[in-house]
């Protein structure tokens, strides 16, 4: 059974090391722009400094009880195998986030190669390619290796306005050299997308802001635990998926055996 403890610290607590909170903060945008929030904000009745440019906001927008970004454009994924074990933790993430009601949806546990690429034509033919020539180039077994977990904050007036406005779970990807041979691959075909620099991960789960001390409680456990740490895990597709829309909207455009 999952187990939690009340959390304390500042959000990069789990972390331990100036490094891996410049690594972590770099997850999502791929350089470090939002600083790590005092400790005090992680109470749930705490109060928060509102600057001018989120009173601009829109009330909806702002609204941190629920995940309602409006995700952009397709993206490029490695998609492992499905283990149950992952799986179960996922829905019990999304389960005591608010669920489906909160737009907390489920999805397939990934790697994010590029994420908001423009619509592209022959996508099955051009992943097939992508494939085969990462196949001659490298002869390393496609294993993805789990090997830290990591918490993260991306409110909305991050990035310039562009954040998820939402609280993240998750696990560190070893960046082996088949995996960043791949990404490269993709990179040279389908165009750099919104990232700057590759941070191999897979998210557990989106969840609310207001959920933000609860999922970094749960975090700080499964790091206790080393849940799924070290765990090999068979990279089995490289997919483009629609991830225009909230959660709840992403679809699978194409996909081809790794």
């Amino acid at each position: 059974s999952h187990q939690t403890h009340q959390a304390n610290g500042n959000e990069f607590e789990t972390l331990g090391n100036s490094k891996k909170r410049e690594i972590h903060a770099t997850i999502m945008t791929g350089d470090i722009r939002t600083p790590p929030l005092d400790k005090d904000l992680l109470n749930d009745d705490a109060t928060k400094t509102v600057t001018s440019e989120e009173k601009k906001m829109d009330v909806h927008k702002c609204d941190t009880s629920r995940v309602d970004h409006e995700f952009s454009g397709w993206s490029v994924w490695v998609e492992p195998e499905k283990t149950p074990d992952i799986l179960d933790s996922m829905e019990y993430l999304r389960d005591h986030c608010g669920g489906q009601e909160c737009g907390v949806s489920p999805y397939l546990p990934h790697v994010t190669l590029l994420y908001n690429i423009p619509d592209i034509d022959n996508p099955t033919e051009r992943l097939a390619t992508i494939v085969a020539n990462n196949n001659k180039t490298t002869s390393s077994s496609r294993i993805l290796t789990l090997d830290d977990w990591f918490y993260f904050h991306y409110p909305k007036h991050a990035d310039q306005g562009c954040g998820f406005g939402c609280t993240i779970s998750g696990l560190l990807v070893q960046s082996s050299q088949w995996l960043r041979t791949l990404q490269q691959a993709c990179q040279e075909e389908f165009g750099l997308g919104q990232r700057s620099q590759f941070i191999p991960h897979i998210s557990m789960v989106y969840a609310p802001e207001d959920r933000g001390s609860f999922l970094q409680a749960y975090t700080q456990e499964q790091q206790r635990k080393r849940t799924f740490l070290q765990k090999p895990m068979q990279a089995k597709y490289l997919s483009i998926w629609s991830t225009k829309g909230q959660l709840q909207d992403w679809y699978r455009i194409a996909t081809v055996s790794i």
